[in-house]
């Protein structure tokens, strides 16, 4: 459970863990920080005595977008190495058009997500439309 340390101005200095009994300040570079977010995003509002401060809340979004993308390369990637051979060539045609079908459906889904931002779908929506016209054989 994790508790809010604010200054005296009301932004939030460090978060308390009842767990360790340590202060973990705000900052990216902690290791201990990025567990809070991990937390945050894994649990939601259950890891916190009270809300969530915005900030934090801000920053484990953030962190969950950027991991979400990171995994929507990984399936681009690896469609895109299925269907030029370089991946799985000793694999059945099953598995291959399996496997093709299971990184096409995620991206799709990832796609429709709304919350993207800036980021660039060109790559995804590429390895979508190859994916969708592939074939094993």
């Amino acid at each position: 459970m994790y508790i809010t340390q604010n200054n005296l101005n009301g932004s939030v200095n460090s978060v308390w863990c009842n767990t360790n009994n340590i202060a973990i300040p705000i900052d990216p570079a902690n290791r201990h920080y990025q567990i809070v977010l991990d937390d945050i995003i894994e649990q939601g509002a259950s890891c916190f005595d009270g809300d969530i401060p915005a900030e934090l809340q801000a920053a484990a979004d953030a962190k969950q977008v950027a991991q979400d993308y990171s995994a929507m390369g990984d399936s681009v990637a690896l469609i895109t190495d299925v269907i030029a051979g370089n991946c799985m060539a000793d694999q059945s045609a099953e598995d291959r058009q399996g496997c093709v079908d299971r990184n096409v459906q995620h991206l799709e889904l990832m796609l429709a997500k709304e919350d993207w931002g800036d980021e660039d779908m060109t790559a995804v929506e590429t390895a979508i439309s190859a994916g969708n016209g592939y074939t094993a054989s």
